[in-house]
Order: structure tokens, then C-alpha cells, then sequence
């Protein structure tokens, strides 16, 4: 049975050395690289000091540790217990066929016997390494769907501390001359801490749902030192355990990509890196990460780690799909969708190492297309109360909505998109929705879609928000929509900013129009 042979490696046991040469020069005439040893003891600690054959060709019949000493030695350690095992040998009693192998071959045999042995048994393990590679991507799928879900549960009550203590700081402010002195100055600490801590959350929380969205491709000009960052807090708990993880970032360009995908590149450079580590080194070990632009003003990321670095035959096969490390860990397949990944976005990734020396991979990417700055309008002075419509089925989140805006702004709460439709039905109008993009029964996409038929004005003006898009409807309705549209839990000032800029714009229409009646009913005499 054929199968790809190009630098697969055999460890043969063979005593006989006119076999052991022949059987040598078969495989290699085939495109093999063979290590021949003459028993299972020399074969052994060839094995436990770093050779990784992709398949075993051993004699049983062998001095020093025969082949059932060695499958026992071999199957004891789990490092070395899944490298599969033709047997070889003179011997054709059932003692010698019922070995503990793959298959087993009596000899003499022919050169294609033991051809058809070695192929069917690479060819076998390739389709489970296959369908291991399947297995996991399913698992990745699934871990994708239920890392969004998550953080849609997490950002709605997040989104509602983070309302309440901006809430709590402004009335501490507000209440500051009735506070024992020194008073306002401790609960201020207070409140500031627990902002940081909800401020770790949510980006926790970021991170993981931007790296779950992989079955997207929406390319935008990214920061590629903030993805970095985010890429090394998902990843900075495989590496803590086995050494530090350290990250420089020097003068680097705009790069045009998918978040969560390049995202995901990232985090798999990272995790490789983390694995190369030994644990028994963990106060030496390191991970280094660099940001920078090379002389063609392209950006580039590089991933160095101090392991134990890769074998010449080893390095040149590291992003080949069923590549496994010393451990038996699918290490190619991670590093197969990175090279993917970065060559879709005209970029190039490659990698350097040497025995002892660690390994280090460099990712190249082209600069995004220089934008021209839009001159922003100034905004005009003075505060406008508008009037404003929040939709959401959490009832915490309408709270904390009605506790931030009810100051400055006509606020009326409602916890359904059904709500919502039967007060403007009735003809109520509104500068501002903000609605929930995700709600049960009626989301808000079917009130925005049944509001363009009915009410396009107060269509125009609804703004979104989410605890996490993902379903894949949401996403694409997100990707097409020209409303803004923002992520819980939100900052506060920007969504104040973002309040009064809406308002001031509805605002700003109904008064134009006002005025142009007022100047038609001067002119014909008529009261509008």
C-alpha cells in the first residue's frame, strides 16, 4: 500500500548485520531515513534519548533484550508506547506470531512482504492520526460555540457592575462635603479596585470569545501588539508552569486581518513554544515574544523558546499536518493551520532551531493600506436631554442603564422586543434605542428589521449591544448593519459620548425641521 515516505523514519533491530544492511538499503532506496541497531537495549536508549522513529522493525530474536523484553520495556513507558511495531523473525511458532505487534513478518520474506507490512501499518496510523485531527477540530467547534455562549452569560451581569460602580462613583463625588474627612478617598479606593478586577474579567472574557469566533474570515486594520498581548493572556497558563513568558514590543505597522483567526495563529505559537519547555527547568525557561518591522515595512511577530529545540529531519517536517513531537502530541497540525492561516494573508512564517538551542518562528505580514484620518466635527456645547429607549431582558442591565442616563436623559426601560414594538406602535418616538441584540423570543434584530417596514426613522437610531454574538446570524447581521453597535460590559464614558452624539444628531434634525415650518408659517401665515 503506498504512502507518503519522504523523511519517515524506521529504528530497525536487526543482530544480523548482511540483514540489517540490506534491510537498510531497501528503505532508504524508498525514501526512508533508518537508524540500524543490533538489540532492544541499544534500541531502548536510542528511544528515551530523543530518537522518534515513525515506526519500529523489530527482530525478536535479538542478544543482550530480545523483542518480548523490549515490547515489554516499550509499552511500560508512555512516551514511547504508540510508536507501532512490525516484528520480524525466523521463528514461525505461534509463540512468535502472537507478539505484541502491528505485524508481524516470518522470515524469510521477500522485499515487497515486508514493503506491504511497513506500508499498511504507516498508512493505518496516518488515517487515526486523521481522524484524531477531526476529532479535535470537532472539539475545537464545540469549544468555540460554548465559549460565546459563556460569554454572553458573564458580559450581561458584567455589563451591570461595571453600570453600578461608575454609578456608585459619581454619587460619592456628588455626596463629597457630606463624608467624614479621609472617608471619600477610601471608598473611591475601593470602588477603584473593584473596577480593576471587573476590568480583568472582561477582558478574560474578550479574549476567549474573540478566539472562538474562528468560523469567520472579517478582515480589519488590527493593532498587532494588542492582539499580541491578548494572545499571550489566553495562552500565559501553559507557559507560567513551565517557565516566563516574556513580551517585547517594538515600533510595528497596522496589519489588515481576522482578529480571531490571526488570533488563534498567535496562541498556537505560544502553546508549541510552552510545550518545548521542560518542567524541570521552569525556573530558566523561557518564552520571548518580539514585535517589530522589517526593512520592507512589513510586520513581524517571533515566538523564541528555550526547549530543547528540534533534530535537522525534524525541523524540516514541523509543519507537516501528521508531525508529532517527543511527546506524541500532533504538534504539525497546530503549526499547519498557522502556516495556512498567515499565507491566506499574503504573509510568510517560518522557523529556526537547533538540538539544545531551543526553537524560535517568525511570522511576517504585510502592512495594512495606509487610511486617510477623517476630520472629526466638533461637537456643538451645551447638554441635550433626549429621549431614550433601553431594551434588554436582563432586568439588572435596564437598571443599570436608567442609573447611568436618568440624569441627563428621558430614560424608559423595557425587558422585550414585543414591549418595545407596542410603544411605538402607539405612536411613542424616541432620539435613541439601545437595544440588546440577543433576547428570547423576539430578538433585536427582528425589532430593527420590523421597524425599517413601519418606522424607519427609529430604526435609524437604534444602537446595539451585546454580551457576545454567537450565533452565526447575529455575526453576519453585525458584518451588514450600519447602526453602531457595542459589546458589554461597556465603558461608560464612551457610551455617554456615544449617547449624546446620537442625541444631539435626532436632535438636531427635529429642530432644523421646526425651524423650517416656523419659517413657512411666517411666510404664508399659517401656525405650524
Amino acid at each position: 500500500m503506498a504512502t507518503a515516505t519522504q523523511g519517515r523514519r524506521i529504528l530497525l533491530v536487526e543482530d544480523d548485520e548482511d540483514i540489517r544492511q540490506e534491510i537498510e538499503e531497501l528503505f532508504r532506496e524508498d525514501g526512508f531515513d533508518v537508524l540500524g541497531l543490533r538489540n532492544g537495549r541499544e534500541a531502548l536508549d536510542a528511544l528515551r534519548h530523543g530518537t522518534n522513529p515513525d515506526l519500529i522493525l523489530l527482530d525478536l530474536r535479538t542478544p543482550v533484550m530480545d523483542g518480548w523484553e523490549f515490547r515489554v520495556e516499550q509499552k511500560r513507558d508512555p512516551a514511547l508506547a504508540a510508536i507501532p511495531v512490525v516484528a520480524i523473525s525466523a521463528d514461525g511458532s505461534p509463540k512468535a506470531a502472537a507478539i505484541d505487534a502491528d505485524r508481524f513478518v516470518e522470515k524469510p520474506f521477500t522485499a515487497d512482504q515486508l514493503r506491504s507490512a511497513v506500508g499498511e501499518v504507516l498508512h493505518h496510523q496516518e488515517v487515526e492520526r486523521a481522524q484524531r485531527a477531526l476529532e479535535q477540530a470537532d472539539r475545537m467547534a464545540s469549544l468555540g460555540l460554548l465559549a460565546g455562549s459563556i460569554a454572553h452569560e458573564i458580559n450581561n451581569p458584567l455589563a451591570c457592575v461595571a453600570g453600578n460602580l461608575e454609578f456608585v462613583a459619581t454619587e460619592l463625588r456628588r455626596l463629597s462635603g457630606e463624608l467624614p474627612p479621609g472617608r471619600l478617598g477610601d471608598l473611591e479606593h475601593v470602588v477603584a479596585e473593584a473596577r480593576d478586577a471587573g476590568d480583568r474579567v472582561r477582558r478574560a472574557v474578550r479574549d476567549l470569545a474573540t478566539f472562538a469566533r474562528l468560523d469567520r474570515d472579517r478582515r480589519e486594520a488590527l493593532e498587532l501588539r494588542v492582539l499580541v498581548d491578548m494572545a499571550a493572556g489566553v495562552a500565559g497558563a501553559e507557559v507560567r508552569h513551565r517557565g516566563k513568558l516574556v513580551v517585547d514590543h517594538g515600533p510595528v505597522p497596522r496589519i489588515e486581518a481576522d482578529a480571531a483567526r490571526l488570533g488563534h495563529v498567535l496562541v498556537n505559537l505560544l502553546v508549541t513554544a510552552a510545550h518545548a519547555l521542560d518542567e524541570e527547568r521552569a525556573a530558566t525557561n523561557e518564552v520571548h515574544v518580539v514585535t517589530g518591522t522589517d526593512p520592507d515595512g512589513a510586520a513581524v511577530i517571533e515566538v523564541h523558546d528555550t526547549g530543547h529545540g528540534l533534530e535537522p529531519d525534524d525541523l524540516s517536517r514541523v509543519f507537516d499536518p501528521f508531525y508529532t513531537d517527543r511527546d506524541g502530541a500532533p504538534t504539525g497540525l497546530r503549526l499547519s493551520v498557522c502556516k495556512g492561516v498567515v499565507e491566506s494573508l499574503g504573509g510568510t512564517i517560518e522557523a529556526a532551531s537547533a538540538p539544545g538551542t531551543g526553537t524560535s518562528f517568525r511570522v511576517r505580514l504585510p502592512a495594512a493600506p495606509a487610511s486617510t484620518p477623517q476630520p472629526g466635527a466638533a461637537a456643538p456645547e451645551g447638554a441635550i436631554r433626549g429621549r431614550i429607549l433601553v431594551v434588554d431582558d436582563e432586568p439588572m442591565v435596564l437598571a443599570s442603564f436608567r442609573r447611568i442616563l436618568a440624569r441627563e436623559h428621558d430614560v424608559t426601560s423595557v425587558g422585550s422586543a414585543e414591549e418595545a414594538m407596542r410603544l411605538l406602535d402607539a405612536g411613542a418616538s424616541f432620539d435613541l434605542i439601545l437595544c440588546d441584540l440577543m433576547m428570547p423570543g423576539t430578538s433585536g434584530m427582528d425589532l430593527y428589521e420590523r421597524l425599517r417596514g413601519k418606522a424607519p426613522d427609529q430604526a435609524e437610531r437604534m444602537v446595539f449591544m451585546t454580551g457576545g454574538a454567537f450565533t452565526a446570524r447575529a455575526r453576519t447581521f453585525l458584518d451588514q448593519v450600519k447602526n453602531p453597535w457595542f459589546e458589554k460590559p461597556f465603558d461608560v464614558s464612551k457610551l455617554m459620548a456615544l449617547v449624546e452624539h446620537r442625541v444631539r444628531a435626532s436632535r438636531g434634525w427635529r429642530q432644523q425641521l421646526s425651524d423650517r415650518l416656523a419659517r413657512l408659517g411666517q411666510q404664508y401665515g399659517v401656525p405650524f
